[in-house]
């Protein structure tokens, strides 16, 4: 999972603290493979160490934990489903001994833009960009809607009984206030209507924030979606939570909606359909019920390795977490 560092430097330190590569030999590793410079990214994810190479600066090589291996069939699939803005990745072997400490090494094509995070306030401050940023990413989730998957009815099984088991680990966790448990109820009642095909069954990205979509500075267009690790197919609609953190944020005193939130809203959906075709009334409640459960999965669990599709979040206390589902659901 992507994160904002505090010390760059230390972060890095910690996560090699845990490995038996150094990052010098890593750092020699891509150097050797790609020549030129090499620099690790700005943003760093917790089970990885990420750098760019390449004489040009056009290459990324990523070191991660064996316990985050990229599922290359989820990789092939993104790409097909959303084309170029997804990287290609190539694994080229490991580094360090001892095979629990041990890194992957995989070489991707470097995306251009920013990570949204970066440059979300600037983008926030005119309409066209703020429209363009909305329109990419009704695109985006137009791709996997009209790209959806069709399971025989025993992976459809085993979905369903993954997607009941996280659910129970949301009403066991402690987390949910008595108004949570209506919307939590809401989920569990529809659940059968989520699995069943009322709802698309799509390829659904397990950590769509801020820091894994890339956009052009400039424009506010999407560039590129990183870090697929753990996706999984889900029924549609599970990480509209993404769609909410490019209207509205958290700030220090609660949840906070652009004035326009609205207009931006509606925009979204009129692009969808555009791309995706024309929804039926009960398409539209399904796809609610699904932004509801997306939620409750993302801030009602915590993050396990296990976790396919949307996964919940590790270092966030029961208070933030409440704090973001009593805003939203």
């Amino acid at each position: 999972m992507a994160q904002l560092c505090g010390d760059l430097d230390d972060e890095i330190s910690f996560f090699f603290s845990q490995t038996s590569a150094t990052r010098a030999e890593c750092d020699d590793l891509a150097r050797t493979m790609l020549g030129g410079q090499v620099k690790p990214v700005s943003v760093q994810g917790a089970t990885s160490y990420t750098v760019v190479a390449g004489r040009n600066h056009d290459k990324i090589v990523q070191f991660r934990s064996t316990d985050a291996l990229l599922d290359a069939r989820m990789l092939e699939l993104a790409k097909q489903v959303h084309g170029d803005i997804v990287p290609v990745s190539t694994a080229l072997g490991r580094i360090g001994d001892g095979p629990q400490r041990q890194l992957a090494i995989y070489e991707m094509n470097r995306l251009p833009g920013d990570n949204y995070a970066m440059v979300r306030t600037s983008l926030a401050e005119g309409l066209q960009t703020q429209l363009t940023v909305i329109y990419s990413l009704a695109s985006f989730f137009a791709q996997a809607w009209r790209n959806s998957i069709t399971p025989d009815q025993y992976a459809r099984s085993a979905i369903a009984t993954e997607f009941s088991s996280r659910l129970a680990n949301v009403s066991s966790s402690g987390i949910l206030t008595a108004r949570l448990h209506l919307a939590f109820d809401e989920v569990k009642e529809h659940l059968p209507m989520l699995i069943s095909g009322d709802l698309p069954l799509v390829l659904t990205h397990s950590d769509l924030n801020e820091l894994n979509i890339l956009v052009d500075g400039a424009s506010g267009t999407i560039t590129g979606v990183i870090d697929w690790t753990d996706a999984g197919i889900q029924p549609f609609g599970l990480t509209l939570y993404a769609r909410d953190k490019v209207i509205g944020s958290m700030g220090p005193n609660g949840w906070v909606y652009l004035d326009n939130a609205n207009v931006l809203r509606d925009e979204f959906w009129k692009v969808f359909v555009q791309h995706a075709g024309p929804l039926s009334q009960m398409q539209i409640k399904s796809i609610d019920i699904g932004r509801k459960a997306g939620y409750l999965l993302r801030y009602g669990t915590y993050y396990s390795s296990t976790q396919k599709g949307v996964v919940g979040l590790g270092n966030m206390s029961v208070e933030k977490r409440r704090q973001y589902l009593e805003a939203i659901l």
